[in-house]
């Protein structure tokens, strides 16, 4: 083995260790994670302290001029990945923005449910709120929407984990917004 070689084995080694170290929240492994400026010791959660049960997804129809509705349909997809896209994927901006909103919402809503708070307060409170604001122009301007439609809708539905059948639960069903 080369030094070289050598170096580069240690140089992965100590990134393993620190790695695995990060895991754990400690003093001195906060003090560390102030200084990891590139973002390179990842912290896998995936599990804890609250796993994911359910999928969130964006659905949306739109009314024709005539009035006639389109069918319901997944207006954000998760767009597809390529070989590249683990060093540049500019996509997942717009992916990331809108798992956040509807992360935000689907909170918003829990909170509310918790505090008994009334449906049309809610309901006012979403319609103003910022995620729901950031979800419809992304609706608006992202999605497909049919060369004649005249306005639009979408729903946030959820949808239960893998091995669970079921019909999708809506969250959130918006009103119908006007495209310009």
């Amino acid at each position: 083995m080369s030094p070289a070689d050598g170096a580069v084995a240690l140089f992965f080694a100590l990134w393993l260790a620190l790695c695995v170290a990060s895991q754990f929240s400690t003093d001195r492994i906060n003090a560390l994670k102030r200084f990891d400026v590139l973002q390179i010791l990842p912290i896998w959660t995936f599990f804890a302290p609250n796993p994911g049960r359910s999928d969130y997804h964006v659905i949306g129809r739109d009314r024709l001029r005539d009035g006639t509705l389109t069918p319901w349909r997944d207006v954000l997809p998760i767009p597809r990945q390529d070989a590249m896209s683990p060093f540049w994927n500019p996509r997942k901006r717009r992916t990331k923005v809108v798992v956040d909103a509807v992360a935000t919402l689907v909170d918003m809503i829990g909170r509310a449910k918790r505090e008994d708070r009334p449906t049309a307060a809610l309901e006012r409170t979403l319609l103003i709120s910022g995620p729901y604001l950031v979800l419809v122009n992304i609706v608006a301007h992202s999605a497909d929407h049919h060369g004649d439609a005249a306005s639009f809708q979408f729903a946030v539905v959820e949808r239960q984990g893998f091995g669970r059948e079921g019909s999708p639960v809506p969250l959130v069903m918006s009103p119908f917004h006007g495209l310009a």
